[in-house]
Order: structure tokens, then C-alpha cells, then sequence
């Protein structure tokens, strides 16, 4: 399998530039425009099974790009490679040290730093700050179907 990847141009716009240049390329179906994810919504998978080949636009925030490369792009490769995804997390669950609270119906994840007790301190940042993902020790993962969870709440964590 030959797979582009590329960072910054898709956009849950209109004016998505990735999508445009892969119809323009003759890049095949694009079976996937956009994830239930936060961040990484505007994530884009295209390609041609027949020809084995694949292109996955990333979103082009640093935070959106790293959460979805860690989340989904690792596993697809290692999956189009091996046969089977690579889950590189180690996950835990620890006591939330304050309410998370998140969107109901859409999948989030949120840099989280380990404190000094074993607990999962959140570290809230826009899709466009990568420094709270340097500073962090995995992310954060709410399913889908969770709105909130309290303060002392075991919270699913996912180490680097």
C-alpha cells in the first residue's frame, strides 16, 4: 500500500483545499470526510483499494494533527502493514482531579498530565495549541456517549 499523508488545508468548511486537490488528482472515493472526533473532525481518507493506494489528510491545528496521528493514523498503518492495528496506549484509569466536561456525540480527547497522587489532571487547549500536548502524559479519552465526569470520577487515560 502507498499511503500521502498530508497536514493543514482540510477544514469542515466549505473551502476544504485537501479534498479539492485529491478530486483533482483522480484520488479515488473518499469514503471518510470527517471523524467523530475532537479534534480531528476535518480529518479526510480517500483512495483506491485496486491500486492500493491511500491518502489520509491530517487537520493542520498541531493538536488536532497529533491527537488524530496517534489515535487513527498510527492504528490504520500498522493495520495496512501487519494485517492488524498497533494500539501504542497503555491505558489506565485514574480519578479525574476536576470535572471533564465534554460534548455529548462526539468521541474527545484531552491532553491529561499524571499529578503527584496518581491523578488525571486535564490540561484544556484549543485544537491550534501543541503545548499542552508537550507537556502531557497521554490524553484523556470520553467516549462518545459521556457528557461529564466529576471531579474523583475514574476517567479513561491513555499514556504516551
Amino acid at each position: 500500500f502507498d499511503v500521502l499523508v498530508m497536514s493543514g488545508g482540510s477544514s469542515v468548511s466549505t473551502r476544504d483545499h485537501s479534498l479539492m486537490l485529491l478530486r483533482e488528482l483522480g484520488g479515488g472515493d473518499v469514503p471518510v470526510r470527517g471523524l467523530n472526533i475532537s479534534p480531528g473532525k476535518p480529518t479526510i481518507v480517500s483512495g483506491d483499494p485496486s491500486r492500493k493506494k491511500m491518502a489520509v489528510c491530517l487537520p493542520g491545528h498541531p493538536h488536532s494533527c497529533a491527537v488524530v496521528s496517534s489515535t487513527f493514523l498510527v492504528p490504520l498503518i500498522s493495520s495496512l502493514i501487519m494485517g492488524e492495528p498497533i494500539d501504542r496506549f497503555r491505558k489506565v484509569f485514574l480519578p479525574a482531579e476536576e470535572d471533564v466536561i465534554g460534548r455529548s456525540g462526539v468521541e474527545e480527547f484531552i491532553p491529561v498530565r499524571i499529578g503527584p497522587k496518581g491523578e488525571a489532571m486535564p490540561l484544556w487547549a484549543r485544537s491550534g495549541y501543541l503545548l499542552a500536548m508537550s507537556g502531557s502524559d497521554g490524553l484523556i479519552r470520553l467516549p462518545e456517549n459521556m457528557e461529564t465526569l466529576r471531579r474523583g470520577a475514574s476517567v479513561e487515560v491513555w499514556l504516551w
